[in-house]
């Protein structure tokens, strides 16, 4: 299912992803020690606490700054891209 999905955006690659851990965790739960559950909860923790201050910090730059200069970055790169994609 996974192969299939591949390629229609990143909400659903990201979704089938966490779907599978989740699966492949509930498979091997039993074999899971205090130790392993423990490292689990420390990943979780450091992944949501880095998560949230770059959504804060980015949030914060973009109340100071605007997209403009990535957007002009966009645009520029467009052309090279369709110049120097290789075509099939």
């Amino acid at each position: 299912m996974h192969l299939e999905l591949a390629g229609r955006g990143g909400a659903t690659e990201v979704a089938v992803e966490r779907q599978a851990g989740c699966f492949e965790l509930a498979g091997s739960w039993a074999e899971l020690s205090a130790g392993d559950l423990l490292f689990l909860l420390v990943g979780f923790v450091i992944a949501f606490a880095s998560a949230w201050l770059a959504v804060k910090g980015f949030i914060h730059l973009l109340s100071r700054a605007t997209l403009r200069p990535f957007a002009w970055y966009r645009l520029a790169l467009v052309p090279l891209i369709l110049i120097f994609w290789p075509k099939d």
